[in-house]
């Protein structure tokens, strides 16, 4: 495997210059083995993706928020959430949220587990308990 995407799909060095001599320009990328177009299809996917993503100063900000709205329609207060009670109505929201940061969001145990108030394995004991849960 030698040579990068652009090579190998255009058949070798000597078809990647005969394209040049030519003026055939074709968008490659060495990570990704394809056509120019299939080149291009992922870059504007990988942009797009990009684009989504937020900074860490966005993501701490939109999750503080999130937790906010959850705590207020179920009527939890932020501390009570934070403080690790055990109560049954804060573990549940606790569990819908911890769920949602790091299924949907994205976020890392540690980082859920810091916003929640408790540990990254109490994090992943809860999402354990919710796929078991869910399985039977």
């Amino acid at each position: 495997m030698v040579g990068g995407g652009l090579i190998r799909s255009q058949g070798g060095w000597s078809a990647v210059k005969a394209m040049r001599r030519l003026g055939i320009r074709e968008k490659a990328d060495e990570r990704i083995l394809g056509s120019g177009e299939f080149v291009k299809q992922l870059i504007k996917q990988s942009d797009q993706t990009r684009k989504e993503q937020f900074s860490a100063h966005e993501r701490l900000q939109r999750t503080a928020s999130h937790i906010e709205k959850v705590c207020k329609k179920e009527n939890v207060s932020i501390e009570a959430l934070k403080s690790g009670s055990r109560r049954q109505k804060v573990v549940l929201v606790r569990s819908q949220l911890a769920k949602t940061l790091v299924e949907e969001w994205g976020l890392s145990l540690t980082e859920t587990g810091r916003h929640l108030g408790v540990s990254a394995s109490a994090i992943a004991k809860t999402l354990y308990r919710l796929d078991k849960h869910k399985s039977n």
